[in-house]
């Protein structure tokens, strides 16, 4: 312990003298004081000399450029690749410790995550997660970090710490690709919905994977749309497709994973592509269509085209606040109910908020008493949000959001 401080203090004293590589080496051999050695800062709180010693190191790297560190990147590239070689996650944690202010730390870190997973150490590689996250916040792998920290989390039964690495992965911008180990990315959109189903509706994620399948949401060739000419698409295949109630006549929709396409009987193809809608779902947030004018719902907007003989356009666009009492999930948008004149968005926090379909503008906004667990219905000029808990009704006019009545509770 002894031995420690005065090493922090020597390489202190090198810092402030600009002695810059001499205070590198003392920090540097710091990082190999044995485990629980403690140091004093000025204000004479005593910290651990290992963690000390990384942050300083990565201080003077950076306020002095990494030649400072050009001695030890080779150590640390030999390093790095025999603890690759021995796959063992100890060996890896070991060089990223040892050499915090080089590439070869996030690298490290990222093989040792590797690592864990394939010998299917759920516990370890979510704080392996954790600690990538902390030390490497702007490597572009952080949004993958934040996907693969979801399942784990679910693994050990931690459904909040998997609820916001979910909302991490949802708020980076632009949208990234993400995946699960070993699959394919996606959007994180479409990645994140069997999640986003598990975690507000109590749903199996891996069933949900396995339903997709089923659904025919892998690499196949399947056909897109039948006109006198066959057409077909590579990619994945149709997730659904319909003509939704209120679309001009000959026009259909077709949604697939998180785009959406709309086209024409006459014209036999696309006439407006719509990307990055709020998941592959296509019941609770399906798009449709209020006075001819098409409502696209997205994670933390709704959006309304116009369409034209040969083509659409985009009329508005809503950013969505999320708040409410009462949350059912990260996401801005959770659910969208579609009337003659209105469109009603269930916010994730549990709000309600009619829309007008011709500007986007907001026409009023409820939060109710209980969470509308089981989403909106709209009918009749009314929209019926459908409680779990209780298990009942509440109606409210659509026009103005006065509530209409309640059935009773115990209604079935």
């Amino acid at each position: 312990a002894q031995a420690a401080a005065l090493l922090a203090d020597y390489a202190g004293w090198c810092a402030e003298h600009a002695e810059v590589q001499k205070a590198v080496h003392g920090y540097q051999a710091l990082l190999t004081a044995p485990p629980a050695s403690l140091v004093a800062l000025r204000s004479g709180l005593r910290v651990d000399a290992r963690v000390f010693a990384s942050q300083r190191v990565r201080a003077l790297v950076e306020a002095h450029g990494e030649q400072v560190y050009a001695e030890y990147a080779q150590r640390a590239q030999e390093a790095l690749r025999l603890a690759r070689d021995s796959l063992e996650p100890g060996r890896l944690q070991e060089v990223a410790r040892l050499y915090p202010a080089c590439p070869v730390a996030a690298e490290a870190r990222w093989a040792r995550i590797a690592a864990l997973l394939n010998q299917n150490l759920q516990a370890q590689a979510s704080e392996a997660l954790r600690e990538f996250v902390r030390a490497h916040p702007g490597d572009p792998r952080v949004p993958q970090a934040y996907a693969l920290s979801v399942p784990c989390a679910l693994d050990q039964g931690r459904p909040d710490q998997a609820r916001e690495a979910l909302r991490q992965v949802l708020a980076v911008r632009p949208e990234p690709q993400v995946g699960g180990w070993g699959q394919p990315a996606r959007r994180a959109s479409v990645w994140a919905e069997p999640y986003r189903q598990a975690l507000v509706e109590g749903r199996d994620p891996r069933f949900l994977f396995a339903s997709d399948q089923l659904r025919g949401l892998g690499p196949r060739v399947e056909v897109a749309f039948a006109t006198p000419t066959e057409r077909s698409r590579e990619a994945n295949p149709l997730t659904h497709g319909a003509r939704p109630w209120g679309a001009p006549e000959g026009v259909f929709l077709v949604q697939r994973s998180g785009d959406l396409e709309v086209w024409s009987a006459a014209l036999g193809r696309a006439i407006l592509r719509v990307e990055g809608l709020a998941g592959d779902r296509v019941g609770a947030r399906a798009p449709g269509f209020v006075r001819e004018v098409l409502v696209v719902p997205f994670v933390d907007r709704v959006e309304g085209y116009r369409l034209t003989p040969r083509g659409g356009e985009r009329i508005w666009r809503r950013p969505i606040e999320p708040g409410g009492s009462h949350g059912l999930g990260p996401e801005a948008v959770h659910g969208l109910a579609l009337g003659r004149a209105r469109a009603f968005v269930l916010t994730g926090g549990g709000a309600i908020e009619a829309i007008d379909p011709e500007t986007g503008a907001s026409l009023w906004r409820q939060s109710p008493d209980a969470r509308c667990a089981l989403g909106l219905r709209a009918r009749h000029g009314a929209v019926l949000g459908l409680q779990s808990t209780p298990k009942r009704v509440v109606a409210w006019d659509g026009a103005t959001g006065r509530e209409l009545w309640r059935s009773p509770a115990d209604a079935r």
